[in-house]
């Protein structure tokens, strides 16, 4: 019984590791809105690419699901670097190997004095995840942490 049991353990500690997502975003360094200036609403507007455009769909889908989508405050993304890395290695091999990056640059504009107010870079990565995990996942983490950082420090 106790063979079973630490197998079963073993057996699903294995299928956490495999099947759950590593994608990770972050900002290289930490945001502040030195303006004090709070926004009642945004919206994101993001260059023409397509990764660039699966950022804005993530971080417009935030901002509507919190009522917080309108034209106070334009967030402008661009994914300055892009590498999807290898799926198989990182499914076979694990532990860093075929891992994918982003860096994405995110603009801040309040629309009615149209100047910038706040620059920030996102890093996002992916490492492992369910069959080699998928880079749309580090691309809607980025999303994610776009909006948190917006809604945080500019949103009322």
């Amino acid at each position: 019984m106790a063979k079973t049991a630490y197998l079963s353990l073993l057996i699903g500690g294995l299928a956490v590791l495999c099947f759950s997502g590593c994608a990770r975003a972050g900002l290289n360094t930490p945001l502040h809105n030195t303006s004090g200036v709070k926004y009642d609403n945004a919206y994101a507007l993001c260059k023409n690419g397509q990764n660039d455009k699966t950022i804005e769909a993530k971080i417009n889908e935030l901002l509507e699901k919190n009522m917080k989508k309108g034209n106070d405050l334009e967030i402008y993304c661009e994914v300055t670097e892009y590498v999807e890395g290898n799926r198989a290695l990182r499914y076979f091999v694990g532990f860093g190997a075929g891992r994918g990056k982003s860096m994405t640059l995110v603009k801040l504009v309040d629309t009615n004095t149209k100047q910038q107010v706040a620059d920030f870079k996102v890093e996002g990565g992916l490492t492992m995840g369910a069959f080699g995990g998928d880079s749309q996942g580090m691309l809607n983490k980025t999303g994610e942490t776009i909006f948190k950082q917006v809604k945080d420090n500019f949103l009322k």
